[in-house]
């Protein structure tokens, strides 16, 4: 039996993308007979097996893959008609927004309006009445497609939010307990934009979602999933502007470090990283206690993430979390305060090669900004 043990994740998904692969492999190799002129259902069928099989395609050259699925899932809705086989129509629809879904090259809002087009029309077989489950399929796929689009109106954000309870009718917690909390936990990030009236009525509803979602996703068989929604729950509480501010931070900061419980340094580098930075912020945010203290354990967290988060693959991260450093060490005046002043403009100066006047003409000047402040201080600190 030990012999069994050791599978690594990456053998896993190595065998998973072989079989993929192989499949294709299959499907072309039945295309050589099943033309599209002599046998045009079975055509139809490969090219939609086709384009299911390159969606799922997602260790090597995932965009290109993504595109050779929609040219496969189009081809085959060249047979598959709602009047002659609507099921298979609505089906290769729904495969055909998917792929516009995960399709991030290109014009991104265009994408996502083309894959909400493609859910519209899978709606209209795949009705309540006829076929629940996969009618609530595609209503969880319009929220999340509503969520993605780049600039958010009032008007798509009712509708995701429509979206998301009609497939909360079909998805109970006890048959579809996955698709119920998914559901549950798409549905505070729409609760949670800050573009959305009534801000702190959907803060609360976000962190009511979150902790409905986690009645299914607990921390033993969905770890992952649970720290996810823990860090979220501190991002909502630090949102939250009714009730006590520094209890809400408290409770932010316990929500965090639970996620750290479970995502580890070495295995979730950068969600590690970007919990450490929110807790960063958290303490940083904190009045309440010693407030030298809580600006030290603060930049003690962001010098954890910025351990992770090297070189220019997380630039936006980096750049916010040396930006916060800066301010933290800008505002710490335990210790050796001119060494503190000197870190922070250190700091300021680093962000100023991301933050160019030219690209982000904004963060540039309020760098500057906090820059100038820094050399007067260190200039009255002699």
């Amino acid at each position: 039996m030990m012999g069994m043990m050791g599978l690594n994740f990456d053998l896993i998904e190595r065998d998973k993308e072989t079989d993929i692969e192989s499949a294709i492999n299959c499907y072309n190799a039945a295309l050589n007979v099943f033309t599209d002129t002599e046998f045009p259902v079975e055509w139809a069928q490969l090219q939609y097996q086709l384009g299911l099989a390159y969606s799922s395609l997602c260790k090597r050259d995932k965009e290109e893959n993504i595109k050779k699925a929609i040219n496969y899932f189009i081809a085959a809705l060249r047979v598959r008609t709602e009047t002659e086989f609507p099921i298979d129509w609505a089906d290769t629809q729904n495969g055909l927004g998917k792929a516009y879904y995960s399709l991030q090259g290109g014009n991104r809002e265009e994408n996502i309006k083309k894959a909400i087009n493609c859910y519209m029309a899978a709606l209209r077989v795949r009705t309540e009445t006829e076929s629940p489950i996969d009618w609530a399929d595609i209503q969880n796929n319009l929220g999340k497609a509503f969520i993605k689009l780049y600039k958010i109106e009032s008007e798509n954000l009712t509708q995701i939010i429509n979206r998301y309870m009609a497939a909360l009718r079909i998805y109970n917690v006890a048959q579809n307990t996955q698709e119920w909390a998914e559901i549950q936990n798409n549905l505070r990030l729409v609760y949670s934009l800050e573009h959305i009236n009534n801000r702190q009525e959907n803060v609360k509803k976000a962190i009511n979602c979150y902790v409905a979602a986690l009645r299914i996703y607990n921390e033993a068989q969905f770890t992952q999933e649970w720290a996810e929604i823990q860090n979220n729950l501190g991002i909502a509480y630090i949102q939250n502007y009714t009730g006590g501010h520094e209890e809400n931070i408290k409770k932010a900061i316990n929500f965090y470090m639970a996620a750290l419980h479970v995502i580890g340094e070495p295995n979730f580098n950068k969600k590690w990283a970007i919990i450490q930075y929110n807790i960063g912020n958290a303490y940083y945010d904190q009045n309440t206690g010693d407030r030298q203290v809580n600006i030290k354990k603060a930049i003690n967290c962001y010098m954890a993430t910025l351990k992770v988060i090297r070189g220019t693959e997380f630039q936006k991260l980096w750049v916010r979390t040396k930006l916060n450093l800066g301010l933290a060490y800008h505002n710490l005046e335990a210790g050796d305060r001119k060494k503190n002043l000197i870190k922070a403009i250190e700091c300021y100066v680093s962000v100023l090669r991301i933050y160019t006047k030219a690209e982000f003409p904004k963060d540039w000047a309020k760098t500057q900004h906090n820059l100038g402040l820094a050399y007067s201080d260190l200039h009255a600190s002699y």
